[in-house]
């Protein structure tokens, strides 16, 4: 009886976050941030060809290592974004927290639905191949990153368990998926179907293009209404903007941009689409939020 009153409380509590969400306007300046973030790295992946990667043969022996250094700052950003959240939900139920915060991180990498549906919009993924193959073991992984994390928060905080916590958890994202997904293909036998494509895209996939974006930055917004108050008023755009980098594992487009061949213009253009699209989806996110506390000071509550 007393876990079920438990449940029912972290539940309201869940519900009370979004009870003073300006819906409406927060709606309206999602879809203006997507197409803002998207436009320019739709023009990219359209019109320019792919520079040729060379990032294994150039790394070479160090691969392994730039790949874990990634993944360990992946891990570091999800452990401050679980710290400054935490702070705000004060829920009580360990797997909830777990499983809220893995939808958060699944969300905001956008692995929940967009790269599967995308894939098996654009490239004619088999439906079955992309849940199985592809989005079970990204799940697996999320829940895994999130139970390590609220786990560690859960007890007694000590300095040298967090560097264990952080090492397991880049662990958790450099191997989890490829092991889920090579016991998958040993036990089913699934073909992909498709081929990857490359632009210009139809109508049809632009729209898919934009509309599964709604939900990764529906996120971001979501998570920033939660984490605002536990940034400082300065910087707040920049801290953010660093924070999603890390959060999304993009600090590998840097290893790309340095590796890769051809014109540099063009490297910076195609690799580093993702540091702008992020940073122009960080940066609207906090003009809008800002702007509208700012302008109905009653408004507070929208954090809370």
């Amino acid at each position: 009886m007393v876990k079920i009153k438990m449940k029912n409380l972290d539940m309201n509590r869940l519900k009370a976050l979004f009870n003073h969400l300006p819906l409406r306007y927060i709606f309206i300046c999602i879809v203006i941030s997507t197409v803002l973030s998207m436009a320019g790295h739709d023009l990219v992946l359209q019109f320019l060809s792919k520079p040729p990667n060379t990032l294994l043969q150039s790394l070479g022996q160090y691969y392994f290592w730039a790949m874990f250094f990634i993944c360990a700052l992946q891990a570091l950003s999800a452990m401050i974004l679980y710290a400054l959240i935490s702070r705000h939900w004060k829920l009580t139920i360990f797997w909830i927290q777990v499983i809220a915060f893995a939808l958060l991180l699944a969300v905001m990498n956008e692995n929940l639905l967009r790269r599967f549906l995308m894939e098996i919009i654009a490239d004619h993924r088999h439906i079955g191949y992309e849940f199985l193959m592809v989005a079970l073991p990204a799940y697996i992984t999320f829940v895994f990153v999130a139970w390590v994390i609220v786990m560690f928060f859960s007890s007694q905080k000590k300095a040298w368990w967090s560097v264990i916590v952080l090492m397991v958890t880049a662990l958790g994202y450099q191997y989890i998926p490829d092991l889920v997904h090579s016991i998958l293909m040993a036990i089913i036998s699934l073909d992909s179907g498709g081929q990857s494509t490359q632009g210009p895209y139809g109508i049809s996939v632009l729209v898919a293009i934009y509309t599964t974006y709604l939900l990764p930055v529906a996120g971001m917004y979501i998570a920033y209404l939660w984490i605002r108050e536990s940034l400082p008023q300065q910087g707040r755009s920049l801290l953010y903007f660093i924070l999603l980098v890390g959060v999304h594992g993009q600090l590998l487009g840097i290893f790309q941009i340095a590796t890769s061949q051809g014109n540099i213009f063009y490297r910076i253009l195609y690799y580093g689409s993702f540091w702008w699209e992020l940073l122009i989806v960080a940066y609207s996110i906090v003009f809008f939020v800002e702007r509208k506390l700012y302008s109905q000071p009653d408004m507070k509550t929208l954090a809370k």
